[in-house]
């Protein structure tokens, strides 16, 4: 290991947790590894904290967590957040807007530290992964009713099916003033996510903000991931890898690593 290493991110589902929702035994050990070294221990994930205590036990060997893409920083020591973000009411009514007109399915998650919570709207027409997303937060979804006035929002995320590639394009090309991130499904792994957040998120962004209220270099900083929300991460990163399991045109950009489904599973 690089005795220069002081930082470490790593993406969460596809990359350290795996497809059955374990983490392999291999990659606990190194994250215990890690600590020994004293070399801080990131995952930086599209999940909200509700959703990371979902498949990460609270006695996890991890510092921080990098959650909902970047717009907010979770201590997992003191179990406290320490950065948030979130859309003004201005741009969830202007991309709300936009997204009907073009009769998008779409949710709007509530502030942090509710944003499991989410409104959502859809258009009627077959979206199997939209409508599994709706069922699996069953508990905390509800009708967007229209017109809608919402103070504030965390993110909004609209799901678009593989096909529909070129209508992502357009919608991100009417949306001002806000960062749009482009995610793989967690769920089926075909369909496109669109990430709406504030200018100011992204996983890099929150990197680049907790290495420095650590006093840690960039150039001691490495990070791992497998889909195109963490390419600006690693574009950041000192070192950077993408595992076998990520999409052709990230791993002829970073350097390949195995795909997170190999090994034992932790118990």
């Amino acid at each position: 290991m690089n005795f220069k290493l002081k930082m470490v991110f790593t993406d969460l589902d596809r990359t350290l947790l795996r497809d059955d929702r374990t983490i392999s035994e291999s990659d606990y050990t190194s994250m215990l590894r890690l600590g020994q070294l004293g070399i801080i221990r990131v995952i930086a994930t599209g999940r909200s904290p509700y959703s990371v205590r979902k498949v990460i036990p609270e006695s996890f060997p991890i510092d921080y967590i990098i959650f909902s893409s970047g717009a907010g920083i979770y201590d997992w020591r003191s179990q406290k957040i320490i950065r948030r973000h979130h859309l003004s009411s201005r741009q969830v009514a202007q991309a709300i807007e936009i997204l009907l007109e073009r009769n998008t399915d779409f949710m709007v998650h509530a502030p942090i530290p509710e944003n499991h919570r989410f409104y959502f709207h859809g258009d009627g027409e077959d979206n199997s992964d939209f409508h599994q997303r709706i069922k699996l937060y069953r508990k905390h979804a509800l009708p967007l009713l229209l017109p809608a006035t919402i103070n504030k929002s965390c993110q909004i995320i609209a799901i678009f099916p593989g096909t529909c590639y070129r209508e992502y394009l357009k919608i991100m090309d009417c949306l001002t003033g806000v960062n749009v991130i482009r995610t793989t499904s967690p769920l089926d792994h075909r369909s496109y996510w669109m990430e709406i957040v504030p200018e100011e998120v992204s996983k890099a962004l929150a990197a680049a903000w907790l290495a420095e209220d650590l006093n840690i270099p960039r150039e001691n900083t490495m990070g791992i991931g497998n889909d195109y929300n963490d390419e600006a991460l690693l574009e950041w990163t000192g070192t950077s890898f993408m595992v076998a399991n990520g999409p052709a045109e990230l791993k002829d950009k970073f350097r390949c690593v195995s795909s997170n489904q190999i090994g034992r599973a932790h118990v």
